[in-house]
C-alpha cells in the first residue's frame, strides 16, 4: 500500500542520488518543499490557462485523489444514465473513457501481480501537469487550471498495449475539445505493427491539423535512439534533464528530440491519495504539456506549430547533444 508518506520512484527505476529537498516554495502545498523542478523551470505558481483542455493518455488514474479532484474535464453533453446522450458512441463518458476495457472507467490502475509503483504511471503524470495548487494539500501542479481528460489507452501487464488504441485515444481527445495532449509512453519502432503504426501516424496528423499539440516523452533507454510515437513528424518529444541541468543516464536523446525537461525525484501525486518521486521523462512530458497550455490559453489563434516554436525558442541552453533546444523555461516563453 502506498502511503501519503511515500517517496516512491517511477518510471526509470529510481531516482539513485537523494532527492533535492528544502526548496523554496511558491504556493502552500506542503509537498511543494520537493517539487525542485518547478522553480527551475522558471513557475512561479500563476495560473491562466482556464479552460484549455489536456487529455492524459496513460495506464489509468485515480480519479478521486485529494489533489486532482475537482481537476477533471467534464463532459457538457454527457448524463450519468446509462445512455450515449451526446451521440459520440461513448456511454456515460463523462471524464474521459478506458480503451482498453472499453467502458467509462479510466480509474483501473491496479492488476493482480504488478508493481503498484508502476500501476501508479497515470496518476503521477496527472498530477505533475495540473494537481491543484494552493489548497494545502500535497503538491503543485505546473496547469493546476487545465481541467483534464482522463484516458485509459496502456497497459503494464500487457507490453505497453497502449499502441493498438492509441489512434482511438487520439481521435477521441481531439473530438472531444482537448487542445493538447500529453502522451507519456513510447515502444522502439521495430516493436509496433506496421498497420498500427500507419493508423495511429494517422490518427496524430489528423490532430495536428486540428491545432492540438502532442507532447510525447522519448524514452528511458540511455542511448540515442528516441522511441515511438516521439520520433513522429510534428510530436515534440521530450528528453529529461535532472537538477543541475544534466542529462541523467537514462534518457533517451537523438535529433528527434524536441525540448528537455525535468524527469529525475519529480514529486507528484500516487494512488491511495498518497506522493512520491516520478522518475523518467514520462514525468518530462507532462511538464511541456502545461507550458503548452499555457500558450494556447495566452494565444489561441496559434496554430500548434506557433505553440511549439515558442516553447523551442525560449528553452534555456543545455550542455549536451541530442536533447533538442534545451531546457524547457515557463518564465520565458510566457512573458
Amino acid at each position: 500500500m502506498i502511503g501519503a508518506a511515500a517517496l516512491v520512484a517511477l518510471g526509470a527505476g529510481g531516482c539513485g542520488d537523494p532527492c533535492p529537498v528544502d526548496v523554496v516554495p511558491s504556493t502552500d502545498d506542503p509537498e511543494a518543499v520537493r517539487q525542485w523542478h518547478l522553480p527551475a523551470v522558471g513557475w512561479t505558481g500563476e495560473l491562466g490557462a482556464a479552460g484549455v483542455v489536456v487529455a492524459v493518455i496513460d495506464n489509468g488514474f485515480q480519479l478521486d485523489h485529494e489533489d486532482l479532484e475537482g481537476q477533471l474535464w467534464v463532459n457538457p453533453g454527457e448524463l450519468p444514465n446509462g445512455l450515449d446522450d451526446d451521440g459520440n458512441e461513448y456511454v456515460d463518458d463523462l471524464a474521459g473513457w478506458d480503451f482498453l476495457d472499453q467502458d467509462a472507467d479510466a480509474s483501473r490502475e491496479a492488476v493482480e501481480g504488478l508493481d503498484p509503483v508502476l500501476a501508479g504511471h497515470g496518476t503521477a503524470a496527472a498530477g505533475i501537469l495540473a494537481a491543484r495548487t494552493d489548497n494545502g494539500v500535497g503538491v503543485a501542479g505546473a496547469c493546476p487550471d487545465c481541467p483534464l481528460m482522463l484516458l485509459r489507452a496502456r497497459d503494464f501487464d500487457a507490453a505497453h498495449n497502449v499502441m493498438p488504441v492509441l489512434a482511438e485515444a487520439v481521435r477521441y481527445a481531439v473530438a472531444e475539445g482537448a487542445e493538447v495532449i500529453s502522451l507519456s509512453d513510447g515502444v522502439l519502432p521495430d516493436d509496433v505493427d506496421a498497420a498500427v503504426m500507419a493508423e495511429v501516424e494517422a490518427a496524430l496528423a489528423e490532430a495536428r491539423a486540428a491545432g492540438v499539440v502532442v507532447v510525447a516523452s522519448a524514452g528511458n533507454d540511455g542511448a540515442e535512439v528516441v522511441r515511438w510515437p516521439a520520433r513522429i513528424d510534428g510530436v515534440l518529444a521530450v528528453a529529461a534533464v535532472d537538477e543541475d541541468g544534466s542529462p541523467p543516464a537514462w534518457t533517451s536523446f537523438g535529433p528527434e528530440v524536441g525540448i528537455s525537461a525535468p524527469g529525475r525525484c519529480v514529486f507528484t501525486t500516487l494512488p491511495e491519495d498518497g506522493y512520491g518521486s516520478f522518475d523518467g521523462t514520462s514525468a518530462s512530458a507532462p511538464l511541456v504539456a502545461a507550458l503548452a497550455a499555457r500558450l494556447r490559453a495566452n494565444h489561441p489563434n496559434w496554430s500548434a506549430d506557433e505553440v511549439v516554436d515558442r516553447i523551442l525558442a525560449t528553452a534555456s541552453s543545455v550542455d549536451a547533444e541530442g536533447l533538442g533546444a534545451g531546457t524547457v523555461d515557463f518564465a520565458a516563453a510566457l512573458e
